[in-house]
């Protein structure tokens, strides 16, 4: 957990139940012992690989891939820190992962200045950190930090204001603005959420509003709703199987970011549920007890995974991070 009233807590990884016996043998393999010396400033979590802080110095960065033996865990450069001109600041910035060959890493960082919008593109190369692009945003809409940006193929979608989502194509190196579809806003917290395409041709946009989930895809400039979820009857069944699911009056989306939106994780009732999208269950992952909970990372793995060269396949959920 990602408490924000003590910072040198270590994460908590949950087990994701149930898991096929042939999952559970691969999953006693992996090693999280180099947690007890992470911060809890989780950056990433995709294919295998976590990008961390670390305690040791908080400004200084690893990637642990717990599937390794031996813990896996590589030490590299902290995150560059522009030279900002007086007057300016940072509102936003986040660390991005791109499946290619293999997993690279992308720094976004915004900076303003009266009502005006620099990002600098940084991309880890040869083991440190080069700034891959400097761009005027202008007078776009300055990105939110929440939900969280995505990087889908070259293109990197951000939240925007109240109602749009900002698109950075880094191979043209322009910029667009894209109307969410009628009647949706990203709300001030836990009601939308983009996932990354599996084929790397668009983006979901996820949104939830009282108990109704709705799935939509962008795709050739256009969004086409892709499914429709109501949760008030799976709430209302699993609360009556586990007496510590509060009652509630709305579910929330986690923060959190997730590929092809076949689940998420939300929140309702002091409590994280589990939705599996296309078997259409609900079941609770973790019970919580601070008011404020922080970011969840679901940890993937290559499945099936080889040791020690791992084949590029279809993901499967191991253990959820928080």
């Amino acid at each position: 957990i990602d408490d924000r009233y003590c910072d040198s807590a270590p994460p908590t990884f949950v087990r994701m139940l149930p898991q096929p016996a042939e999952l559970s043998a691969i999953v006693r393999r992996t090693n999280f012992s180099a947690y007890r010396r992470l911060s809890p400033g989780m950056l990433d979590c995709r294919n295998g690989s976590v990008f961390t802080t670390l305690y040791t110095d908080k400004s200084a960065l690893g990637v642990h891939r717990p599937l390794c033996h031996g813990g896996g865990l590589t030490i590299v450069p902290s995150l560059p820190r522009p030279l900002l001109p007086l007057g300016s600041s940072c509102t936003f910035r986040q660390v991005l992962s791109k499946q290619g060959d293999g997993l690279s890493y992308y720094y976004l960082y915004v900076e303003s200045s009266n009502q005006e919008y620099r990002m600098h593109v940084y991309m880890m190369q040869d083991g440190s950190w080069r700034r891959h692009h400097l761009l005027d945003i202008g007078q776009l809409l300055r990105p939110r930090s929440k939900p969280k940006a995505v990087l889908v193929g070259n293109k990197i979608y951000m939240a925007a204001g109240p109602t749009n989502i900002v698109v950075l194509d880094l191979k043209t190196l322009s910029f667009s603005t894209v109307q969410l579809p009628q009647g949706v806003e990203h709300g001030s917290r836990g009601t939308t959420m983009l996932s990354r395409a599996g084929d790397a041709s668009g983006v979901y946009l996820i949104h939830v509003k009282e108990f109704q989930l709705r799935i939509w895809l962008r795709k050739e400039d256009n969004w086409l709703l892709v499914d429709s979820i109501c949760l008030h009857e799976m709430c209302a069944n699993l609360r009556k199987s586990d007496s510590t699911i509060k009652n509630g009056h709305n579910v929330l989306l986690m923060d959190q970011v997730v590929d092809y939106g076949d689940f998420v994780f939300l929140q309702m009732g002091g409590c994280v549920l589990h939705l599996d999208v296309r078997c259409r269950t609900l079941r609770k992952v973790y019970e919580y007890r601070s008011t404020h909970l922080g970011d969840i990372h679901p940890f993937t793995m290559i499945w099936p995974p080889a040791f020690p060269t791992v084949k590029y396949e279809s993901c499967k959920v191991c253990l959820l991070v928080f």
